[in-house]
C-alpha cells in the first residue's frame, strides 16, 4: 500500500502524508533533547518529547509513541486523535 496515495472517497488535501519515522530518526530527535508543545484543537497543547518526564502538568507524547499513532491512523483512513487523556496508574483496573 503506497502511503502517500490519497484514502478513496477523502480529497488529497484530508488524508496526512505519513512516512515511517527509522529508528536513526527517532534516536536523532532524542539526541536533540528538545521539547515541542503542539497545540491542536482537539487534544489541546501536547508535548513532543524525547522521553517521558513525568510533569503532570502536561499531555506528553514520545516522538516513538507518536509515529506509532500516526501509523495507525494511517492504517485507518480518516482516523483522527479526538483525544488525550492519562490515566492514573494507581487506580485499578474496573472488574470485568
Amino acid at each position: 500500500m503506497d502511503r502517500d496515495a490519497p484514502a478513496r472517497g477523502l480529497p488529497a488535501a484530508d488524508v496526512p502524508v505519513f512516512r515511517n519515522l527509522s529508528d536513526e530518526d527517532i534516536a536523532s530527535f532524542k539526541a536533540l533533547q528538545v521539547e515541542v508543545c503542539l497545540a491542536t484543537e482537539a487534544c489541546g497543547e501536547v508535548w513532543l518529547v524525547p522521553e517521558y518526564t513525568g510533569n503532570a502538568g502536561r499531555k506528553e507524547l514520545s516522538v516513538k509513541d507518536a509515529a506509532t499513532l500516526a501509523a495507525i491512523c494511517t492504517a485507518f483512513p480518516g482516523a483522527r486523535v479526538n483525544s488525550f487523556e492519562k490515566t492514573d496508574k494507581a487506580t485499578p483496573a474496573p472488574s470485568p
